[in-house]
């Protein structure tokens, strides 16, 4: 009896069946090696702790040597330290981690019990040689502790037993001092023979002393004796030190040293031992899963098969047959006879070939209508797409009906967005010069042109300029490379069509609308742009017309103004001058006869005349200056008087300290100077300056002529210059 699903459901349900077991399989043997994996890599990192606490161990050890064994801190508490502390904790976790790894269910597997027993007794070892390090290092010393404060109390007993003695007895403290340092056996030995000389001497003394010198004897027998007791303490250091070990690789240390590093091999060949186990299940369960996933990927081809075949070929040919009957192809429905399953899908397949022979007949009836119904309906759309299109352009001149630029962008981007165009602009004719006519842009939207980067177009120039002049709508659907182009996100693009319309009224030019798309303007489309641009024109002349009114009554507006604020400013004007004579003629009437000799008198013996305050700083200069030296009016006045002087000015300041002096050489002596044009320009003269007090006030007067003119003798000059002072 051959077994057959006849149902699609009973099919899918048998697949995902298969699925589920497979699955399952996966999963079971998934985690099986999972667990084996984890149970390897948590003994991997106990192994590797193991190590880590090992080696911490290791350290606080070290630090113990360095630190704790030369701290007078840890004497005092009777051998207690922070890092012999951290050593006994990490110890006891080295001794907690060693059972826990012992009692791991993979240890039996492994064959590794001796490699741990070894560890073990290795840490074991480690910490009996750590403890009796640690009581011979509190049993030496430190300072006032243990051996070495013995011997220093020795030491400091043995200077004062013999004061003749203090340079041998430092020799032998800097052997000693240099042996604790550096823990050589010669600075010992050196320390040893050098006591064992003076001994020596000392009894060769005491041998030549006669017995009536008693107590010479017994000072020089009380030296040897705490001689001696001084290098048997030290011979105690000097044998501690040996059993800790001089060196790293010696004594105590050097068995410390070795442990570790027993302790770091055997952790090291049991790390390798886990490692290669854990690769090796890696490795298995890798196999294993590859078979499994070969065993599935067979059987789902097998099922992949058997549902393209009963399914999806079927179905695929339905498809392909409605494809081709929608894309009006004719006589399809025999090919569905080739659908012979008895499940849904041959069901479907023979439905679908009766509903297809009275949809066949339906369809060519709704064919013909749908053409005559397209042909109306496209009619239809034009007109209403061109009604919707002046509604809203005349939207757009109610808004902007007294500003071009506002409206010129506005319908232009309105223009770019209602046709589909990619980008456009609108060029306007400039006619404020009637003898410089051009066209320049005056609106665009997501425009980019390098030839009318400046906005200005001549007749004739380029196609805008030729459109200008024929007056005629241009429609380029063959548009050059260089022309223009169109950017967007994926970069520069050369556009399918480019059309030029003149915007004119009753013949008359106003402007150039130009429109560029990659895709051909419609006929429609053209005579929608034509007849809209006579409706531009019309708002651009009139706006034109309202903004020349706008000129003259603002430039009428601004002379009125204008006139107003000159009357304005005069009648101030005016005022001030009236007020200003007034003081002058006051100040006038002030002036002494005696000062206008005074003057008068200066000026005739002197060319040049320059007055400055206290810090010379120019306040004052004759016109003869500004004339003789090309200086403008006031252009002298605040500036440093080396600006335009250059001589010794020793007679009124000291330059070195900068600070102002009175010298009676003031208005006495006459010296050589230059004076320096505005270009630069050096002109010898001689040179007469003083110091003048007017009440609380100092300032510097400086007098010259040019070296050519002819000038009076000093003494005259001095008398002059007297009666100015005494003024």
């Amino acid at each position: 009896m051959r077994f057959t699903l006849k149902k699609v459901r009973h099919k899918i349900l048998l697949a995902f069946a298969t699925l589920i077991l497979f699955t399952g399989v996966i999963v079971v043997i998934s985690q099986y090696y999972m667990r084996k994996s984890n149970e390897y890599q948590s003994l991997k990192t106990q192994i590797k702790d193991l190590l880590n606490l090992s080696l911490t161990v290791q350290n606080h050890q070290k630090n113990f040597l360095l630190t704790d064994a030369k701290s007078i801190t840890y004497y005092k508490q009777k051998g207690q330290s922070k890092n012999l502390s951290e050593y006994n904790k990490n110890a006891l976790k080295i001794k907690k981690l060693i059972t826990k790894i012992e009692k791991a269910p993979l240890l039996n597997q492994l064959n590794v019990d001796k490699s741990l027993k070894k560890i073990r007794s290795s840490h074991t070892k480690y910490n009996r040689w750590f403890n009796d390090l640690s009581l011979k290092i509190q049993y030496k010393g430190f300072k006032d502790y243990g051996l070495i404060n013995k011997m220093r109390v020795a030491a400091h007993q043995l200077e004062k037993a013999d004061s003749l003695r203090q340079f041998d007895i430092n020799k032998l403290r800097r052997h000693e001092k240099d042996f604790l340092l550096r823990k050589d056996l010669v600075y010992a030995n050196k320390l040893y023979n050098l006591n064992r000389s003076i001994k020596q001497s000392l009894r060769s003394q005491i041998d030549t002393l006669a017995k009536t010198e008693s107590a010479q004897i017994n000072r020089l027998e009380a030296y040897i004796n705490t001689a001696n007791t001084y290098e048997r303490y030290f011979a105690k250091i000097v044998n501690i030190d040996i059993k800790i070990g001089l060196t790293e690789n010696e004594g105590i240390r050097g068995e410390l040293k070795n442990i570790i590093a027993d302790i770091k091999l055997e952790l090291s060949i049991l790390h390798d031992t886990v490692n290669e186990r854990t690769n090796n299940l890696i490795w298995q369960a890798a196999m294993v899963f590859l078979i499994v996933i070969i065993v599935m990927l067979f059987l789902s081809l097998v099922v992949a098969w058997y549902f393209t075949h009963s399914i999806s070929s079927p179905i695929e040919l339905l498809s392909r047959i409605t494809k081709s009957i929608a894309d009006g192809l004719q006589n399809q429905e025999d090919r569905l006879d080739g659908v012979q399953t008895e499940d849904e899908v041959g069901n479907l397949a023979r439905n679908f070939k009766n509903l297809y022979t009275q949809l066949r007949q339906t369809i060519q009836i709704t064919k013909d209508e749908n053409a005559k119904l397209k042909e109306f309906s496209q009619k239809e759309a034009e007109r209403r797409w061109e009604t919707e299109g002046f509604a809203i352009f005349n939207e757009i001149y109610r808004n902007h009906f007294n500003n071009l630029e506002e409206q010129a962008f506005e319908v232009t981007a309105q223009l770019v967005k209602y046709t589909g165009s990619s980008q456009g602009g609108m060029f306007v004719i400039n006619d404020d010069n009637d003898e410089d006519l051009y066209m320049e842009l005056k609106a665009c939207y997501a425009y980019e042109r390098n030839k009318f980067k400046n906005k200005r177009v001549d007749l004739g120039d380029g196609l805008i300029g030729t459109a200008w002049r024929e007056g005629d709508t241009m429609l380029l659907t063959d548009v050059p490379q260089s022309y223009v182009h169109i950017t967007s996100g994926l970069g520069k693009s050369n556009p399918s069509c480019v059309l030029i319309v003149p915007v004119k009224s009753d013949d008359a030019m106003v402007g150039i609308i130009e429109l560029v798309s990659f895709k051909v303007f419609k006929t429609h489309e053209v005579t929608f742009i034509e007849r809209l641009s006579q409706r531009i024109a019309s708002g651009i002349i009139a706006i034109k017309a309202s903004e020349r009114n706008k000129k003259l009554l603002a430039i009428l507006e601004s002379e009125a103004q204008d006139a107003q604020e000159r009357e304005a400013n005069l009648r101030k004007e005016l005022q001030n001058s009236k007020y200003w004579v007034h003081k002058f003629e006051q100040k006038l009437n002030n002036i002494s006869d005696e000062l206008m000799i005074y003057r008068t008198v200066i000026n005739r013996l002197y060319a040049g005349l320059l007055i400055t305050n206290e810090k010379f700083i120019i306040t004052k200069v004759n016109n003869y200056i500004y004339q003789r030296f090309n200086y403008k009016r006031g252009e002298l006045i605040g500036e440093s008087v080396d600006i335009l002087i250059e001589t010794d000015y020793k007679n009124v300041i000291d330059l070195r300290e900068k600070r102002f002096k009175v010298s009676y050489r003031s208005f006495q002596e006459q010296v050589s100077g230059e004076v320096i044009d505005k270009r630069g320009k050096n002109y010898p003269v001689k040179m007469l300056s003083g110091k003048l007090e007017i009440d609380t006030k100092i300032i510097y007067i400086f007098l010259f002529n040019e070296d050519d003119v002819v000038h009076l003798s000093p003494s005259s000059v001095s008398d002059t210059s007297k009666g100015l002072i005494l003024s």
